[in-house]
C-alpha cells in the first residue's frame, strides 16, 4: 500500500512539474505544423509541446495501471520504462527552457556596436 501511494505522489508529482513547466499546447498551430502549413517556431514547439504531453500523459498512465492495478505486461521491463520517463522528463525540462528563452530577444550576427558602425557609415 505505501508503494502505490508513492507512485501515485510521484505521478501527481511530476505532472504537476510538467504543467508548471509546459504551458497547455496550441493545438491550432500544432495541427498546422502537421497539416503542412507554413511551420514557424510557434507551431514547433507547440506541436513539440503537444507531443511531450501525449507522451507522458500515456506514460503516467501505464505506470499508474501498472502499479496501482498490478497487470504486469510483457512488452516493457522496469529498466526500460523508467528509461522511458527519464526521456520525458528531460524533454519536458528542455522545451519548458526552450519556450521561456525564446520569448527573450536575441543578436544573431554582431554586437551593438558593430551595428552602430554601419549606422554611422550609412549614406
Amino acid at each position: 500500500m505505501r508503494r502505490q501511494a508513492s507512485v501515485l505522489l510521484v505521478a501527481v508529482g511530476g505532472l504537476a512539474v510538467a504543467a508548471l513547466v509546459l504551458p497547455l499546447p496550441n493545438v491550432g498551430a500544432a495541427t498546422g505544423f502537421v497539416s503542412g502549413e507554413h511551420p514557424t517556431g510557434i507551431a514547433a514547439l507547440a506541436a513539440t509541446e503537444l507531443l511531450i504531453w501525449v507522451v507522458l500523459l500515456v506514460g503516467v498512465a501505464v505506470v499508474l495501471t501498472r502499479t496501482l492495478g498490478n497487470v504486469r505486461p510483457r512488452l516493457l521491463s522496469a529498466r526500460v520504462l523508467v528509461g522511458v520517463m527519464l526521456t520525458i522528463g528531460v524533454a519536458v525540462l528542455g522545451v519548458g527552457v526552450a519556450r521561456h528563452s525564446s520569448n527573450a530577444y536575441s543578436m544573431c550576427c554582431g554586437s551593438i556596436s558593430q551595428a552602430r558602425q554601419q549606422l554611422a557609415n550609412a549614406p
